[in-house]
């Protein structure tokens, strides 16, 4: 993913994957310093950080960086949405929230609750755009590694429908386009970075919008939604499901996505 990113970009960017699995804040903090002090060894002289998280990671990473905002330009959650503890309203970086319409793991319904946060935010009308919630489609939970995912994480996921090698030009120019439009760089391309958030916002708004009226619809006298609550159970329930439940499962998500799309 990270020549993928870099091919994406117009100008020199430097990116450094840690191979370690971090758990903790601590073991975080650790690799972040040895891909820096690689990336100075190889000749990089920047200060503009980005830091990256997939998945679990991503819960991870913007915990680390709320405390640590003047060394970073921005956060970018690959399948990962900002956490409850974490709202958009009050972080103190620029978030791209990138996930897959597709992704089995960080269900596309936690993608309309941060989408959610962006239409009812009280910000700058351009919060849209300083921290864009992106929905790509075809893509899963697995479109962002280049390894399969482990055993559990694999039957949740849902099958992509674009390539491995579509998947990460997809998450390149998303990526890329965050990274210039928070750098303010290049100068002569910023309307054209600009215009391609704002068509990549307004696709995601397409994919979200016949989920965002169920919830509407459903909600009770409590502003709960049974529909919405006992549809992420049924679709990706905790305790994993007998192989033809689960075959079961899909074909019904499929479906509604289908007639969603009608």
């Amino acid at each position: 993913m990270g020549v993928a990113i870099q091919r994406s970009s117009p100008f020199e960017l430097w990116v450094g994957i840690s191979t370690k699995q971090s758990r903790t804040l601590g073991e975080v903090g650790e690799a972040i310093e040895e891909i820096r002090e690689e990336l100075r060894y190889n000749g990089a002289q920047t200060k503009d950080y980005f830091l990256a998280g997939h998945g679990k990671s991503g819960l991870l990473i913007q915990t680390y960086a709320t405390d640590r905002s003047e060394s970073f330009k921005g956060i970018i959650l690959y399948g990962a949405c900002l956490s409850s503890q974490h709202p958009l309203s009050t972080y103190p970086l620029p978030v791209l929230t990138l996930s897959g319409d597709l992704d089995g793991i960080n269900r596309i319904t936690r993608m309309v609750d941060a989408f959610d946060e962006i239409l009812t935010s009280t910000l700058d009308a351009d919060v849209f755009l300083r921290s864009p919630v992106i929905v790509l489609e075809g893509l899963n939970h697995g479109s962002y590694i280049s390894t399969e995912l482990p055993g559990a994480l694999k039957l949740f996921d849902i099958e992509a429908e674009v390539s491995h090698d579509n998947a990460l030009q997809k998450i390149g120019n998303t990526t890329v386009l965050f990274i210039m439009h928070s750098l303010q760089m290049p100068e002569e391309e910023l309307e054209s970075i600009k215009f391609h958030l704002e068509i990549a916002y307004s696709n995601t708004f397409t994919t979200l919008l016949p989920i965002i009226e169920a919830r509407t619809y459903a909600l009770d006298e409590n502003s709960e939604s049974y529909w919405v609550r006992t549809a992420q159970v049924w679709f990706t329930g905790p305790r994993a499901p007998t192989p033809v439940a689960f075959k079961s499962r899909v074909m019904l998500w499929m479906r509604i996505r289908y007639s969603c799309r009608q």
